[in-house]
C-alpha cells in the first residue's frame, strides 16, 4: 500500500508512524490516542513506553489489536535512569540475567507485575567482566552476589571453561550437567570462581599478567595445582 512506504520509522519508540498513526509494524496499528507527547514517545521496556511526563503499558488484544494505555502503577518511575546490563558470553553462558541499575539498586524487570526487583543497592561504578559484574565489593554473577576479594581497579575477565559434572545417558533420559568455571585476575593475583561456589578463589601464581584471554586455557590446565 502507498500509506505503507511513506511510514517513518523512530528508532526511540521502535514503532511506525504515518501522519498521526502509529504502528507496530506496517501491519499492525497502535493506538495511541492516550498518549499526551506522540513526538516525544521512547520504548523503555518490550512493553513499557514513555513520552517524557506519563508511562504507558503496550496492551495486546485478542484480535491483533493494540494500545498504549497510561498504567497508574507505572508512574512515579523514571525510566530515563534506568541503564541496561547484559553478559556478553554465548547463550550456554546465560547464567546471569540481564538486568538494570537506576543510580542506586541493581534490579530485575518483572515484566508481568511490571515491578523492579531488586539484587542490591550499590554506590560505585558498576564494571562489566562480560560473564559477571562488579560493584562496590561484590560480584554479581549466575544471579548471586559474591564478595569480591579482589582490586576492583585492576579486576578484568581471563576466561572461562566447562567442567563435567554428569554426562548425557545417551538415551535421551538425562541430559548433561556441567558446572562453569570463571577466571579473574586483578593487578595482584589469579582468581577463579565456580558454579555454585560462595566467592572467588585466590590462585597461586607468581605474575598474573602471564595469564591472558589467548593463553589461559593452555596455561591453567598445564598448571596441576589449579585442580578444584
Amino acid at each position: 500500500r502507498s500509506s505503507d512506504l511513506k511510514a517513518e520509522f523512530k528508532p526511540e519508540s521502535k514503532l511506525f508512524f504515518y501522519k498521526d498513526r502509529a504502528y507496530l509494524n506496517l501491519r499492525n496499528e497502535l493506538d495511541v490516542s492516550e498518549v499526551k507527547h506522540k513526538e516525544k514517545l521512547k520504548q523503555v521496556f518490550e512493553d513499557v513506553y514513555s513520552d517524557g511526563e506519563n508511562n504507558y503499558e503496550l496492551r495486546l488484544g485478542m484480535n491483533s489489536d493494540a494500545k498504549l494505555v497510561l498504567n497508574p502503577n507505572l508512574q512515579n518511575i523514571d525510566f530515563e535512569k534506568f541503564v541496561f546490563y547484559k553478559n556478553q558470553g554465548l547463550y550456554s553462558y546465560q547464567g546471569q540475567p540481564a538486568f538494570w541499575a537506576d543510580g542506586k539498586n541493581l534490579f530485575y524487570w518483572e515484566r508481568k507485575s511490571k515491578t523492579k526487583k531488586n539484587i542490591s543497592s550499590y554506590k560505585s561504578k558498576i564494571k562489566d567482566l562480560k560473564l559477571a559484574f562488579v560493584f562496590d565489593d561484590k560480584i554479581l554473577i549466575e544471579k548471586k552476589i559474591i564478595k569480591n576479594i579482589g582490586d576492583f581497579a585492576t579486576m578484568e575477565f581471563v576466561g572461562s571453561s566447562v567442567e563435567v559434572v554428569s554426562p548425557c545417558d545417551g538415551n535421551g533420559k538425562s541430559s548433561v550437567k556441567v558446572n562453569y568455571v570463571y577466571y579473574f585476575r586483578d593487578k595482584n593475583a589469579l582468581y577463579l570462581y565456580k558454579s555454585g561456589q560462595d566467592g572467588l578463589k585466590k590462585l597461586n601464581v607468581a605474575n598474573p599478567k602471564e595469564y591472558t584471554k589467548e593463553n589461559f586455557l593452555e596455561k591453567i590446565f598445564r598448571n596441576a595445582s589449579f585442580k578444584f
